[in-house]
């Protein structure tokens, strides 16, 4: 049914595969700021998935806030345009480009937004 098709996952004949490096992704996770080296990290993070556009929708965030954590950590390469600080210790939906290092990965945000206020199991 038309209703079902948010809960469909189309996959390749091999089974599904990681995200491409570079791709407009979406994970679900806890934003911390690691003091040490001024970074900012979103942790316990949801696997990344293609993302349709670059800010979260607020049916899109509704969703989010109910997604369970996962355990993948992603920093963010965070510009002007944002400012992390006020989600700090927050569940957030993270959302930008996918970079993938051996180091590594980062995202290299988009969008960011509070999900949940903490970060609690």
């Amino acid at each position: 049914a038309a209703e079902d098709l948010d809960h469909v996952l189309v996959v390749r004949p091999g089974g599904p595969e990681p995200v491409p490096n570079f791709s407009l992704v979406q994970i679900v996770g806890c934003l911390v700021h690691n003091e040490s080296d001024d970074t900012w990290l979103v942790t316990d993070t949801t696997d990344p998935i293609r993302a349709s556009q670059p800010q979260a929708t607020p049916d899109e965030l509704a969703a989010a806030g109910s997604k369970p954590l996962g355990t993948s950590s992603f920093q963010l390469m965070v510009s002007a345009a944002y400012a992390p600080d006020p989600h700090r210790g927050h569940k957030v939906d993270a959302r930008g480009f996918l970079i993938r290092r051996p180091t590594g990965s980062r995202i290299n945000i988009t969008g960011l937004e509070t999900v949940a206020p903490d970060c609690k199991r």
